[in-house]
């Protein structure tokens, strides 16, 4: 058996593609504290091998969350960030060192209001989940 986590790997391909194809935003990997700005950050994953193949090693259905954060209080203005995210992220196939993956799609998109924890202010959340089926290259 051959048990192997993408998450490294799906990280660096969305920092690759998110930063070569949006180069006028930023892109980080941890919400850093200080006032609210327009930014993308790359969040949380989730993996299970529910659904694998009988007899396929390192299947894994992963979901990887990317948060998108506008201080503007228009709506369009997050709902125009989400989708410069989508369009990035679907113009062409992710490869992931080490894996294979076999399917691609959005699982869940999400657009609120929140209070910034800094300073108070408030600011539109975008969240994106994005999820894809790896196995460990062979």
């Amino acid at each position: 058996m051959s048990f192997r986590i993408p998450f490294n790997a799906v990280q660096k391909a969305f920092y690759e593609r998110l930063t070569s194809e949006l180069p006028d935003e930023e892109v980080a990997d941890h919400l850093a504290p200080g006032k609210s700005r327009r930014r993308i950050v790359l969040g949380e994953f989730t993996g299970t091998s529910e659904g694998r193949p009988k007899g396929e090693d390192g299947y894994l259905k992963t979901e990887f969350t990317v948060h998108a954060f506008e201080p503007s209080m228009g709506a369009k203005a997050l709902n125009d960030l989400m989708d410069l995210i989508a369009k990035a992220i679907g113009v062409a196939p992710l490869e992931f060192d080490g894996f294979d993956s076999t399917e691609a799609d959005i699982e869940f998109v999400e657009a609120f209001v929140e209070e910034h924890p800094d300073d108070g202010s408030f600011i539109r959340h975008g969240v994106l989940k994005f999820r894809f089926v790896t196995q460990a290259s062979t």
